[in-house]
């Protein structure tokens, strides 16, 4: 029975997917940023003007959400730069950003639904949120 040598165990770099986690999280709240200042916030104020309702997307839950796209952007970053993985860093950062992008959207609609918000932006946050999952993935090379 032959044994395991460690040392020929690729390693994954931490500190590269803490950085990439950043650099991750920067691009998506940047993108997210410019499309809620050039239309989103008007969306959203509309759609919960629609069912009488104040937005609640207020300051403390953006502060909120950037700190929660760190750790997301960690992992994301972790799975691109498995040095196990099969795939480009650009594919696996952007699957992971798909598998994430569907179980995000998914609770969001059903979230939207149940408070009686209009499919209409339930789409646009949808497709704004698809793509700041996928143009970080354009960033891969230097997260892997």
């Amino acid at each position: 029975m032959s044994e395991i040598n460690t040392s020929d165990i690729p390693r994954l770099s931490w500190m590269r997917a803490i950085a990439g986690g950043a650099l991750w999280a920067a691009v998506y709240n940047l993108v997210w940023g410019l499309a809620w200042f050039v239309f989103m916030r008007r969306e959203w104020r509309e759609a919960f003007a629609a069912i009488n309702r104040p937005l609640l997307f207020t300051v403390d839950i953006w502060i909120f959400w950037i700190a929660l796209t760190f750790p997301i952007g960690v992992a994301i970053a972790a799975y691109a730069a498995n040095p196990a993985r099969s795939v480009s860093a650009l594919k696996a950062t952007a699957y992971a950003g798909i598998t994430l992008w569907l179980v995000m959207t998914v609770g969001m609609a059903a979230w939207s639904w149940q408070n009686s918000l209009s499919i209409r932006i339930i789409a646009l946050d949808a497709v704004v949120n698809l793509v700041a999952m996928i143009v970080p993935a354009l960033f891969a090379r230097l997260i892997s």
